[in-house]
């Protein structure tokens, strides 16, 4: 009996290690082919990573001409408005009042004889035709003058 016992052990024993095997072949089946499918992965990537490296030397190429296109333009816009600056004074259209105009100069005068024979300020104004910042401005003309007269 104990022979029996012994030879039954043994058979489930190897039942049960013949179990073992064929779940470890199955395990193994299936590994293999997580393998071959991780493989053509690891291709698929490697592929992808080409044409991404493709595409980043086009891009580099193309920023590359497109800002020593901007470089270009940027320096010839400078250099067009260096000219533009270096051609054009402060005032191209003689805007604004003419300083030691002769004109100014013979109105300056008829305002010092105006002055001289004591005649109003509204009067003045009136005669020459000046508004009352430009009587003003003769006025300060004329004090300043008068002093420097004065002084010497």
């Amino acid at each position: 009996m104990k022979a029996q016992l012994k030879n039954s052990r043994n058979i489930s024993f190897l039942n049960s290690l013949e179990e073992r095997c064929a779940a470890l072949e199955n395990e193994k089946k299936c590994l293999e082919e997580y393998k071959v499918f991780l493989e053509n992965e690891v291709k698929e990537l490697k592929f992808q990573i080409e044409g991404y490296e493709n595409h980043f030397q086009e891009l580099g190429k193309t920023l590359e001409k497109s800002s020593d296109y901007y470089i270009k333009t940027i320096k010839e816009l400078q250099e067009e408005n260096r000219k533009l600056w270096s051609s054009s004074s402060h005032n191209n259209r003689n805007a604004g009042r003419k300083k030691n105009n002769e004109e100014i100069r013979k109105r300056y005068l008829t305002f010092c004889s105006l002055m001289k024979k004591k005649t109003s300020m509204k009067d003045i104004m009136e005669i020459m035709q000046i508004s009352r910042s430009t009587y003003y401005r003769f006025l300060k003309e004329y004090e300043i003058k008068s002093e420097d007269l004065m002084r010497n």
